[in-house]
């Protein structure tokens, strides 16, 4: 008969494991709810595409390719047709495996199990991955990569064997399938435990030779995919120099973008751990700065942990940040140190469960304000506008990604395309008759030919779109979802481009459809050359201009548009 310790360890087990479970199911059903009915992003319509065709070369999707989450997409869109609804799906999937694998890493690493629910709680109303895992976006493996390395970095680290270390760094090279660009921010961390478990020469020749053949799963039918290493590289360089360019301040970027990536940085932090969440943590550094952060942390092996499983991403975010899902590779960190904070601020030590009431309020006060803070919509444009600092951002606010990331932020896009499809419909434009033309904004030129795919759909790109000075002139058109570009290349490939472009329509185009940001040269030319324009403004303040096709050439700057 067992002992009525472990009668109870049994009972105390099973009522956690339910807790969790119905965690799961919550997670699932929330946010298939709140799910967006169109594809979110320019890159979702990237990923819809590939499910068709994989093809980077043409950014289906874009480089370096996520060809294990492409498998995952396109078995989800077997069982159910739509891609909007396969990548919620399997965003879905991801969410419940991530939430798991969190639990076990906090029952690991506190070993409390209140603790451990605790952090997952809040984990999984998350404002950042509530809105990823709604949505037909990538973002949600940013958290899932994170945590799966983290745990199976965190076990390797108390093991006395090689074997976990050989598996945590087979995830951390086979995970890069899913997404490269995320899981070469860990490789510190990597480094740090196999040097505390790497005891021979044969273990670390061992250990290299995982790292390689998990690479290589993923690194091969890319390649085979894109045509060849030479492809490969001509597509993912010309990528990365736009990037460097235009937002990688320290990297060959512009100086004038460093001030965007840190209020990106700052405002989306804010949005994921609300301001309470933050203010608890820096108040727990404040307090605790000597005892812990000076005294034990170099000394203590968690603390290192901490630190570089952080540290690496949350530099190059500072330095790099587009959009909020990028901030998932560091929030279940954080909700770690936010989940330890509460506990040192009111017990004497982690693992004591003294006094608990006031712990769980402050649990339960932080998750319904999480929950609070994506369900309901606290200004119409999001916290910058709340703060007063949105005039000292350069974020463009009619961009295809969004301060906000909320349930109102979901429903707005939706709205959005919606309004866009009813416009053309209401005003009675043929596809044989109207051609649309795309310098920024939102709905996207993505969007405009994945779902108004009978329209010539063109993208027109110069200094003042694009916002690289080197870029010159170029356009892509999109018709019945195959694309082209006028000079031949891929989209952002280094290579020779005119100043100027003649785009030449055929005689039945009589109407033409115009987005365009304001601060571009072709909206300004739009205006100045069309004396009869018919705007119609969107609720998020895009305007679709209508005008008619001229019988002289137009000059919009960098493109001459004639019969």
């Amino acid at each position: 008969m067992p002992a009525l310790p472990q009668i109870i360890e049994g009972i105390r087990q099973k009522k956690t494991q339910l807790q969790v479970g119905i965690l799961c199911v919550l997670v699932a059903v929330s946010r298939y709810v709140f799910r967006s009915s169109y594809l979110y992003e320019w890159d979702s319509v990237q990923y819809a595409l590939s499910i068709q065709k994989f093809d980077i070369m043409w950014h289906q999707p874009h480089p370096p390719g996520y060809i294990f989450y492409v498998v995952l997409i396109k078995l989800s869109h077997v069982l159910v047709g739509d891609p909007n609804l396969s990548m919620i799906l399997v965003n879905i999937l991801v969410s419940v495996v991530s939430l798991l694998i969190f639990y076990q890493f906090n029952e690991l690493f506190f070993k409390s199990q209140r603790l451990a629910l605790a952090c997952s709680l809040m984990f999984a109303v998350n404002p950042i991955f509530w809105f990823c895992g709604s949505t037909s976006v990538i973002y949600v493996l940013e958290a899932l990569i994170s945590i799966v390395i983290g745990y199976t970095m965190l076990v390797a680290l108390k093991s006395s064997s090689f074997k976990p270390l050989a598996i945590a760094i087979f995830f951390l090279g086979f995970l890069g399938g899913f997404r490269q660009t995320s899981t070469f921010l860990f490789i510190p961390l990597a480094i740090y435990v196999a040097s505390r478990k790497i005891r021979s020469v044969n273990h670390a020749w061992k250990a290299l030779l995982v790292f390689s053949v998990s690479i290589f799963l993923w690194w091969l039918p890319t390649i085979i995919n894109t045509g060849g290493q030479k492809n490969y590289s001509l597509i993912s360089e010309g990528l990365t120099a736009f990037g460097d360019q235009k937002m990688a301040t320290f990297f060959g970027g512009y100086a004038s973008y460093l001030l965007n990536n840190l209020a990106n940085f700052a405002v989306w932090l804010l949005q994921g751990l609300t301001p309470v969440g933050v203010g608890i943590m820096l108040y727990a550094v404040f307090k605790y700065w000597k005892k812990y952060f000076v005294r034990k942390t170099i000394h203590n092996e968690r603390g290192i942990f901490m630190i570089l499983w952080t540290a690496p991403a949350a530099v190059l975010y500072l330095l790099y940040i587009e959009k909020a899902g990028y901030l998932l590779t560091i929030i279940p960190a954080l909700l770690v140190f936010l989940t330890w904070s509460i506990s040192r601020i009111t017990t004497s030590g982690v693992d004591e469960i003294k006094p608990i009431r006031q712990a769980n309020g402050m649990f339960f006060s932080m998750i319904v304000l999480m929950i609070l803070w994506f369900v309901l919509p606290f200004t119409k444009q999001g916290i910058p506008q709340k703060l007063g600092v949105a005039a000292f951002i350069q974020q463009p606010p009619l961009s295809d990604y969004n301060w906000d990331v909320s349930a109102r932020e979901l429903r707005q896009k939706d709205f959005v395309l919606s309004q866009t499809q009813n416009i053309l419909l209401e005003q009675g434009l043929r596809e044989e008759n109207t051609a649309i033309f795309y310098a920024g904004g939102y709905p996207t030129w993505r969007h405009l030919h994945y779902y108004l795919p009978g329209f010539s759909n063109y993208w027109l790109v110069d200094p003042t779109v694009s916002g690289i000075p080197q870029f010159h002139a170029e356009y892509y058109l999109a018709r019945n979802f195959s694309v082209s570009s006028y000079s031949g290349l891929p989209f952002w490939v280094i290579g020779e481009r005119p100043d100027e472009i003649d785009i030449l329509l055929a005689d039945e185009i009589d109407y033409l459809v115009w987005i365009a940001d304001r601060d571009t040269t072709i909206y300004n030319q739009v205006q100045v050359n069309y004396p009869s324009i018919v705007t119609h403004t969107l609720s998020n303040g895009q305007e679709v201009l209508i005008t008619r096709m001229q019988a002289d050439p137009v000059d919009l700057g960098s493109f001459v548009l004639k019969h």
